[in-house]
């Protein structure tokens, strides 16, 4: 349409042929107004220019139909979108609040409830998240050596060691029918520690 050669009347008589932009220039200008009747190929009759344009205008609105075809989708994929969100934030509440505990294995429970012998004051689980930095927990059966077949237990995170941030790893064997365990190692970036130095790093935790 905006292709088109219009024609308009100046002054009782014919004028253009001129371009729908020139048109709109001609409004600014005042040398046409909304009352000017205008004609192009594509019209029956003369008409206002104002009818033209407030047709143009309507044309470029979707209808009512169009938008309530589109609304459902949109509705789908909000729905979806809010679903999703509100489902990580539940994770993230579940883990941030303790709450993930729930999903521990059998194994891990019993050495986060346990004590050690030499303090008694609070729980194992509660001494590591008080002692490291977002702890890791993680269960399985060992698969060599003198822990084969075993259930396992590890908990990994940042400490505070020598005044500097290290990784650290602390593994039990747990023996589920009982409700026992045994602390098998303590390792400080990857180095496992003696037994005076994993003392030293317990009764840091209890610090």
């Amino acid at each position: 349409m905006n292709d088109q050669q219009w024609y308009y009347e100046c002054n009782g008589e014919q004028a253009g042929p001129i371009s729908w932009d020139g048109l709109m220039a001609g409004i600014k200008m005042g040398k046409v107004t909304p009352e000017t009747r205008v004609w192009a190929s594509h019209l029956s009759e003369w008409t206002s220019l104002g009818e033209c344009i407030r047709g143009r205008t309507s044309s470029s609105i979707p209808s009512q139909n169009q938008q309530q075809a589109n609304l459902p989708v949109r509705k789908r994929w909000s729905t979806l979108h809010w679903i999703g969100a509100g489902l990580a934030i539940l994770i993230l509440l579940f883990v941030g609040f303790g709450f993930a505990d729930g999903f521990s294995s059998k194994a891990e429970k019993i050495v986060k409830n346990g004590h050690f012998n030499t303090h008694q004051e609070k729980t194992i689980g509660k001494a590591v998240n008080d002692f490291f930095g977002s702890p890791r927990w993680e269960s399985g059966t060992g698969s060599d050596g003198e822990t084969k077949g075993k259930s396992l237990v590890s908990v990994k995170g940042r400490i505070k060691y020598m005044d500097k941030d290290v990784d650290a790893h602390i593994q039990f064997v747990v023996n589920e029918t009982d409700g026992t365990f045994e602390l098998r190692a303590f390792e400080i970036n990857e180095i496992p520690q003696n037994k005076i130095m994993i003392l030293s790093l317990i009764n840091k935790m209890y610090e």
